[in-house]
């Protein structure tokens, strides 16, 4: 449901914190490469 949605949002926005400050800015850089990966690639299903 949404709420269980907005919980795994909240917990994936947590890692991606830890992981900013463990890898720093090219781990950004490496998640915004996955992202358009990702937009790019058709919805898997």
């Amino acid at each position: 449901g949404l709420v269980a949605d907005e919980e795994r949002h909240y917990a994936q926005y947590d890692t991606e914190l830890d992981n900013i400050a463990k890898f720093g800015t090219s781990y950004l850089a490496l998640q915004s490469i996955e992202r358009s990966k990702t937009i790019a690639a058709p919805p898997a299903k």
